[in-house]
């Protein structure tokens, strides 16, 4: 928003096609971060005909020009959505920390009062985008839903998950711990 963006970045579809817009946009919370003196990342969403949404991260030159990108599909969700105000970071190595919500209710009649359990996975990439590990918090084997926020660094090279935790096994709370 301080930069003053209100659209999404584009990608290839999900099967290298060209740009098919708005489908393959980057778009819904985008985070932009500096890797370089040359290159930047984006993340976020990408959602295509069959209203699924699939989280992603790319990698561009400041020229524009596209140099990696990656796709987050849970598989088993039509819904894989970044945190909401912070998803991409680095960590003390330089590596990035992202983080997706599988699952991810955002309405109706808001993401608030969520209807099913999610699950959170956090992804370890080196700025080439590759998987160096990954951890889930798994809300649907806890019964429990997970607002995501934002994903913060630590200093000892972890990190923090910031948001709330509904249990899903009461269904007349909407209570976030």
């Amino acid at each position: 928003d301080t930069l003053g963006l209100d659209d999404g970045f584009g990608l290839e579809d999900l099967t290298g096609n060209a740009v098919v817009d708005p489908d393959s946009t980057i778009k819904a919370s985008l985070d932009i971060l500096e890797l370089t003196e040359e290159h930047f990342a984006i993340s976020g969403s990408v959602g295509n005909l069959s209203d699924r949404y699939i989280a992603a991260v790319a990698t561009y030159a400041y020229g524009g020009a596209l140099m990696n990108r990656r796709l987050f599909s849970s598989g088993s969700s039509n819904h894989d959505y970044t945190a909401i105000h912070e998803a991409l970071v680095r960590d003390v190595d330089g590596n990035l920390l992202f983080a997706v919500s599988e699952n991810a209710q955002i309405g109706p009649p808001s993401f608030y009062v969520p209807n099913e359990s999610n699950r959170l996975h956090v992804f370890k990439l080196d700025t080439a985008l590759n998987i160096l590990c990954d951890h889930i918090v798994d809300g649907i084997a806890e019964n429990a839903y997970y607002h995501l926020n934002r994903i913060k660094a630590t200093a000892d090279g972890g990190y923090l998950l910031v948001g709330g935790r509904k249990d899903m096994s009461d269904p007349q709370t909407n209570r976030f711990e």
